[in-house]
């Protein structure tokens, strides 16, 4: 019946048929029955008019789906689109955004492209995922390393889901951190290490750090622009663009700050 879409053969090949949307109009669209494998990849064509049916049974739930109005119709396109574009495309936003976290993104990315290299998005089912986990486990990774590695992905397919490139998103597994900081110095402790540090401008540089609390990247954006004498009140205001957190904030030379 309309609307039910249809399967025929070519010589061997297993074809199917249905109404999709383009351009906005309902027109027939035609496509080789492929079987996924496991992995996810569309490597072999049906061999049984009960593989072609399946396949024609997902797409025309696809078109149910854009129907409702919950996800755009993608069909075969999506099948093909390489994971590669997906990491780009997140590198491409890290930059257009100015995130200062791009250089780490980076690095998180390097072990993921080496693992997954020429796959397909839609290759990268959850049970894939787990084996990339697992991989990285035995060679010694860091379970942080591992989770940002993992966020990494995350946020790739969602951003290519927002763009309608991919109506699949795998579930990401997730990892348990446990990286509470410990080991605080008193400031009999650092004295003593600020004792052993020979260059003047690098013990000064450790004992700002002590006294504020910044971090080290955020010690090292500041200049004399950021001073404000205001009578006997100085104050030192840290720019967004120079904070970790990307939130500006003000510190009152008091005390051993005011030297």
């Amino acid at each position: 019946m309309r609307g039910e879409g249809r399967i025929f053969k070519r010589g061997p090949v297993w074809w199917v048929a249905y109404y999709a949307p383009k351009d906005g109009r309902s027109v027939e669209h035609r496509e080789p029955a492929l079987v996924a494998d496991r992995d996810g990849e569309a490597s072999r064509p049906a061999r049984t008019e009960a593989e072609a049916r399946r396949l024609l049974k997902l797409r025309l739930r696809e078109v149910a789906v854009h129907k409702a109005g919950l996800r755009s119709f993608q069909g075969p396109r999506q099948e093909r689109v390489p994971f590669e574009d997906l990491l780009q495309n997140l590198e491409r936003d890290y930059e257009i955004r100015g995130l200062k976290s791009g250089r780490q993104l980076k690095s998180h990315l390097v072990h993921v492209r080496a693992y997954f290299s020429d796959d397909k998005a839609l290759a990268l089912t959850t049970e894939r995922l787990r084996d990339f986990v697992a991989y990285r486990q035995k060679e010694g990774s860091k379970p942080a390393s591992v989770k940002r590695q993992l966020e990494a992905i995350r946020r790739a397919f969602a951003l290519a889901a927002e763009a309608g490139t991919v109506t699949y998103t795998p579930a990401i597994p997730s990892l348990t951190v446990q990286n509470a900081r410990q080991g605080f110095l008193s400031r009999a402790d650092f004295e003593a290490l600020l004792a052993n540090i020979m260059d003047r401008d690098v013990r000064d540089f450790a004992d700002w750090g002590f006294w504020t609390g910044m971090r080290k990247g955020e010690i090292a954006a500041v200049t004399w622009e950021a001073l404000d004498r205001d009578g006997d009140r100085w104050t030192l205001r840290l720019h967004a663009k120079d904070a970790k957190t990307g939130h500006g904030r003000v510190l009152a030379l008091e005390g051993p700050l005011a030297p």
